[in-house]
């Protein structure tokens, strides 16, 4: 076996391993910095939520991989047959993780918006907390405001002046219950 006859299988064979080698460390590396997540979407033939599989980029950040989580569920479903939970307008104020408890505040836009889609109020929270809780194992609580204000909980206000309860005009929240204000 002579090696000069044989050169150019020799050669193909180096760029064929080489090829391959540097495809592997390619994948490797560029999935690493995106993973895949689960969105949960009402049916509009079906009941209750289904699940749509997206590839969202990676942070080694929960804050931000929740807020690209959240980013994700306020422009819908792709999947026809699936409505939106949240309204496109819907902005996302902040989101903060502490100790396994996502704290998550949603412009007042929503609520105004939220009376076009087919959720109530409280099943479009749900979905979201489900659909965070469930991406993230290490979140098992997800707190969600509205304009700093828990819905369904009276408003809370610092400010100056007599007390509500002194002159007989309580405020009322966002979610038209009586305010509590602190002065």
């Amino acid at each position: 076996m002579n090696f000069n006859t044989h050169k150019p299988l020799f050669v193909i064979t180096i760029l064929f391993f080489v090829a391959l080698l540097t495809s592997t460390v390619w994948l490797i590396v560029g999935t690493r910095s995106s993973i895949e997540r689960v969105l949960f979407f009402p049916g509009t033939l079906e009941a209750g939520l289904q699940g749509e599989s997206r590839l969202l980029p990676r942070h080694r950040n929960l804050d931000r991989d929740v807020r690209i989580l959240l980013d994700e569920i306020v422009l819908g479903p792709v999947v026809l047959g699936r409505t939106r939970v949240l309204p496109r307008e819907t902005g996302i104020r902040s989101v903060m993780v502490r100790g396994g408890i996502a704290y998550i505040d949603l412009d007042g836009g929503f609520l105004a918006e939220q009376q076009f889609l087919l959720l109530s109020v409280d099943d479009a929270l749900d979905a979201v907390r489900h659909t965070v809780e469930f991406n993230f194992r290490r979140i098992t609580t997800v707190v969600i405001t509205i304009d700093g204000q828990i819905p369904g909980q009276p408003v809370f206000e610092v400010g100056f002046g007599a007390l509500p309860s002194e002159n007989g005009n309580r405020k009322k929240g966002i979610d038209n219950r009586e305010s509590i204000t602190i002065i």
